[in-house]
């Protein structure tokens, strides 16, 4: 990279940033996903239609970990393979395929911020969990990023039909013994999302 480039100050922590060279626009679009101070700096190429007055951002480009993987599947085709499991895969860490890395499988994809985070998949009947590396803020009960268990929509709305069907004379919900009913306030949890979505 030359290093030579510009940045605009756009609206709403927007930067538009001019390279001197096509090579080095190539380079920060493929070569991330990049952080600062372990948040995602989401970068993508130039559209004419981009309204930096609409905050909304539908796609990252996160690092996923894959631990425990067996050896034969670090070859690129085959991460690459698994990885589309995940999102749209934008690059492979090189250490990874040559399995220098040892512990785990470590690949860049692309994300929807608005469908919940695939947090495991079933890999040749086993179980393969999904970290992801600096993505803090993941709701384990409906598995989107962007808001905490305590703020999810889901639950909010889960617990004020509850409150209003005990409002309206409705019994409780019993749990799967079928001996005590569950709070208004206690969901079960999802155990499809958990903290093992985070890498530590």
């Amino acid at each position: 990279m030359s290093q030579e480039f510009s940045v605009i100050d756009l609206e709403n922590d927007f930067f538009l940033v001019r390279f001197k060279t096509e090579g080095d626009a190539h380079y920060a679009l493929t070569q991330g996903p990049w952080t600062i101070l372990d948040h995602y700096l989401t970068v993508q190429q130039w559209n004419p239609h981009f309204d930096s007055s609409n905050d909304n951002i539908d796609n990252i480009v996160a690092r996923i970990r894959l631990l425990g993987m067996p050896l034969h599947y670090y070859h690129k085709r085959v991460l690459r393979m698994i990885g589309n499991v995940v999102g749209k895969v934008i690059r492979i860490d090189y250490n990874t395929e040559s399995l220098t890395r040892g512990k785990f499988a470590r690949i860049a994809v692309e994300v929807s911020l608005n469908k919940p985070l695939c947090s495991q998949f079933f890999l040749d009947g086993k179980m393969q969990k999904v970290e992801y590396e600096n993505l803090l803020v993941i709701c384990f009960n409906c598995g989107i990023y962007g808001h905490k268990n305590e703020n999810c929509p889901q639950l909010k709305t889960i617990k004020g039909a509850t409150k209003n069907s005990e409002n309206n004379g409705v019994g409780n919900i019993t749990n799967s013994g079928g001996n005590k009913p569950w709070s208004s306030t206690v969901i079960p949890a999802n155990p499809s999302f958990g903290p093992w979505m985070i890498v530590s």
